[in-house]
């Protein structure tokens, strides 16, 4: 996810989209017993962040919270 930043941050936005969709894509064919990780779900709420969906990712940024409030980097993307 590092790379996504770099890319967009070096000019190349359009290959930066490009990953995050694919990423967003190989999470979603995830098992449903790693879907459901914290690991996993934490993943998601990043990906979609980087794709622009605030939406989406702030309602899985607040589950996550929900599970483990003391969690800086949730309650940092939160707050962002």
């Amino acid at each position: 996810m590092f790379a996504v930043a770099e890319m967009r941050a070096h000019g190349y936005v359009g290959a930066a989209e490009n990953v995050v969709d694919r990423l967003l894509e190989s999470l979603s064919r995830e098992t449903l017993a790693d879907a459901n990780s914290w690991s996993h779900r934490y993943g998601v709420a990043r990906a979609l962040y980087l794709a622009g969906r605030w939406e989406e990712a702030a309602e899985r940024f607040r589950a996550l919270a929900a599970d483990s409030a003391e969690n800086l980097n949730v309650r940092g993307y939160l707050a962002a």
